[in-house]
């Protein structure tokens, strides 16, 4: 395919620098945009990609070198982090507190609740006994008399 004027033929770490983007970035826009991808015989050679003039910015975003104060951010990045870290820790130490707190509450209230249904079961068991005698009065007072005097 001959090279039109108004074309570039650009690698995709070329067409990355050019956009202001990674490589990989590069290559997923050509991919996007349809722009047709050549291979050199040579198989260690990049694969270059053929751009159209307009498409491409006329001036490069700016891009951050990694030396002007990237280590300063880094550390306060890191400065950051560990501060972050330092309150999760706080609170995951207050979180166990609070959930010791809540064991040995809800131990008594097991304990309770254990001693509550003694108690009922005491008293119906009591209940039981006071329901069968009352049921043996009755079931006495209502036989014919003359079968309560013979007994």
């Amino acid at each position: 395919m001959p090279e039109r004027s108004d074309d570039l033929l650009l690698t995709f770490a070329e067409l990355g620098e050019r956009l202001g983007v990674s490589s990989d970035g590069a290559r997923m826009r050509a991919k996007r945009e349809g722009w047709p991808v050549e291979r050199g015989n040579d198989s260690r050679a990049p694969a270059r990609v053929r751009v159209p003039v307009d498409a491409l910015p006329e001036h490069p975003p700016e891009r951050r070198s990694k030396s002007d104060g990237s280590a300063s951010e880094f550390d306060e990045r890191m400065a950051e982090l560990a501060a972050s870290v330092a309150e999760l820790r706080v609170a995951f130490d207050r979180t166990r507190e609070i959930e010791v707190e809540l064991r040995g509450e809800l131990a008594d209230a097991r304990t309770r609740a254990a001693v509550a249904e003694a108690k009922l079961e005491a008293e119906r068991s009591g209940s039981q006994a006071l329901i069968t005698e009352l049921r043996q009065q009755i079931e006495d007072a209502r036989r014919p008399w003359w079968r309560r005097l013979a007994g």
